[in-house]
């Protein structure tokens, strides 16, 4: 393998050494820089097709995920620590980590493979039903030259009512389904038991804005930032004047209404890569059922003022905007997820084999925005001129154009090669060029 493939991915895949046993790391090997290289599916027989320098048949690799003896924690903790050790402070803002959290739907047939079910799914202003699993995906968050990134760290299948997957066992030994909730929280709480070096905030869409969310949060010390409903209220102090029943809550405020009775502030903020001017008024409130105070930052919208909220209190009305904005690479993540790396090609009916598989597609796809960051020091990340198609910065289609053509550059020259071993595997290199230039 070290001569076919750049040094760097070489370094990299075996920073994840300690997670795997001698004859389990090979496969890893080969599910990683075959996930970077394969075009189209990713099932196991296409990922197989292309590990030429394993002499290991379909089956095998099947058991690697089914069967084989790894630790997929330890596969978490070895990739935040990669990640930790090669962007180092790029990772911060604000003095502080993000980590982005949503979900996505993978449809499914129903059978023999556990968890799939019917869901609801809001598409525009209707809902759909839908027959797919549920997975929530977590990612840290990077910025560069004003642009975010996203590298999805973990995967997490969602337990539905219909089918349950996952179960919670109280201390008298009753279990119950795993709600939404259980399995979000339990992300975050694994992430940030891996990320202790600065203190850790979690950027989140709408349907988080729920006390379900807040509380367990800011009982954990993880700040959140996330966006509330436009017709969401909010409370002043509570004030008492001496007299009667101490009240509970003081002024009730409809949020959006703010922007009629504060002061406005004007800020430069950047959205998207772009440089916007922004209106807004900031004020600190108390939710329903939301066990501490929070900032919320209200805009002016298209039809609607925009309302985001934050558990941290320190933040500044642009580093929300700006933090909440950076979100959307998770959507971008996520689309790379099941366009490059084969997100929803498992086809395995053993739970473990597709939860594992669908934790090596995040693997892959940061290892993959890892070595874009490097892209200066890297000779084999050399623009095409002759492509009519523009790639920017941080393309997984550009780092697949040139780790292909790396790859099969090697092969070719092996192919040359008079030595004997390489003429024994005649017949295998040439399926690998085939395989991989499809």
């Amino acid at each position: 393998m070290d001569n076919f493939f750049p040094a760097i991915i070489i370094a990299y895949l075996w920073h994840f050494r300690q997670a795997f046993s001698s004859t389990s790391f090979p496969y890893f090997q080969g599910f990683i820089v075959a996930l970077l290289l394969k075009e189209g599916r990713k099932c196991v027989t296409g990922i197989t097709s292309v590990c030429f320098f394993l002499d290991k048949s379909l089956a095998s690799f099947e058991r690697f995920l089914s069967q084989s003896q790894w630790d997929l924690d330890q596969l978490l903790r070895q990739l935040i620590q990669l990640c930790l050790d090669q962007l180092s402070d790029s990772l911060l803002y604000a003095n502080r980590y993000l980590i982005a959290i949503d979900t996505t739907f993978v449809k499914k047939v129903r059978g023999s493979m556990l968890g799939v079910q019917k869901w609801s799914k809001k598409v525009a202003e209707s809902k759909l039903k839908i027959i797919a699993h549920h997975w929530a995906i977590l990612g840290l968050l990077r910025q560069s030259n004003g642009k975010w990134q996203c590298l999805p760290l973990l995967s997490r299948l969602i337990s539905g009512k219909s089918r349950p997957s996952h179960f919670v066992v109280d201390p008298n030994g009753n279990a119950t389904p795993m709600s939404f909730w259980d399995t979000t929280i339990a992300m975050v709480a694994q992430a940030a038991s891996q990320i202790s070096t600065a203190p850790l905030c979690v950027v989140a869409d709408a349907y988080f804005a729920k006390a379900a969310f807040f509380n367990p949060l800011i009982e954990m010390g993880v700040g959140l930032v996330t966006r509330l409903r436009w017709d969401a209220v909010g409370w002043d102090d509570a004030h008492y004047k001496g007299r009667g029943r101490p009240p509970k809550r003081g002024k009730k405020w409809k949020l959006a209404s703010l922007l009629n009775h504060l002061p406005h502030q004007k800020l430069n903020v950047t959205i998207y890569g772009k440089q916007v001017s922004v209106t807004c008024v900031v004020r600190d409130v108390w939710l329903r059922d939301v066990k501490r105070k929070i900032r919320v930052v209200v805009l002016s919208g298209v039809k609607h003022p925009i309302l985001l909220a934050s558990t941290s209190m320190s933040l500044t009305a642009k580093e929300i905007i700006q933090i909440y904005s950076a979100r959307f690479s998770l959507e971008i993540a996520i689309r790379e997820l099941k366009q490059h790396l084969g997100f929803c090609d498992y086809q395995a009916t053993t739970t473990v084999a597709f939860l594992r598989f669908t934790q090596l597609c995040c693997c892959a796809l940061s290892i993959a925005r890892l070595i874009l960051a490097q892209e200066e020091s890297l000779p084999f990340l050399a623009e095409d001129s002759s492509s009519a198609i523009s790639e920017g910065k941080f393309s997984f289609r550009k780092m697949r154009r040139c780790l292909r053509q790396f790859v099969l550059s090697r092969l070719l020259l092996a192919k040359s090669t008079t030595g004997a071993e390489f003429e024994k595997r005649n017949s295998e290199i040439e399926k690998a060029i085939l395989s991989i230039a499809a």
